[in-house]
């Protein structure tokens, strides 16, 4: 077989890889626009007004941490089908509760409760209203990554 023949075999063979692994970077990227990797939670009006964003871009959500308080918003203003979850993602949730008093907003914590998918709202109903953490496994409130 001549040498130019074999060459061109090689280079034919290195750029198919190469637009396989540009596909796959590509299909990646689309997957995950947003990654949770660690957030706290903080002001409800500043992850409402976030997430809502990040749902009209049509971006996907990953959580791949602790996604806790008022990150969790995500499930109720990201349509589900867009936000998943790695093996180490986690969701924390608690009463909301006034900043200055410390008292627990009860009203306004059934509202938000009931915003969540059922499957998330129904034991969040079912348990005290308590500011303390609640955490939950990604893979039980979405789908797996």
């Amino acid at each position: 077989m001549p040498r130019t023949h074999l060459t061109g075999k090689i280079v034919a063979a290195i750029w198919a890889l190469f637009v396989i692994w540009a596909v796959c970077l590509w299909a990646t990227k689309a997957k995950a626009d947003y990654v949770v990797r660690s957030d706290g939670g903080g002001l409800v009006t500043a992850y409402d007004a976030r997430w809502k964003a990040i749902a009209r871009s049509g971006a996907h959500v990953v959580i791949d941490g602790p996604c806790y308080s008022a990150c969790t918003f995500v499930l109720f203003d990201v349509p589900l089908d867009r936000v998943c979850s790695t093996p180490r993602g986690t969701f924390g949730f608690h009463a909301a509760f006034d900043i200055d008093t410390g008292a627990i907003a009860r009203s306004f914590t059934r509202n938000v409760y009931r915003k969540y998918p059922a499957s998330v709202s129904s034991v969040l109903l079912a348990r005290p209203l308590t500011k303390k953490l609640y955490i939950v496994p990604g893979w039980q409130v979405v789908h797996p990554c």
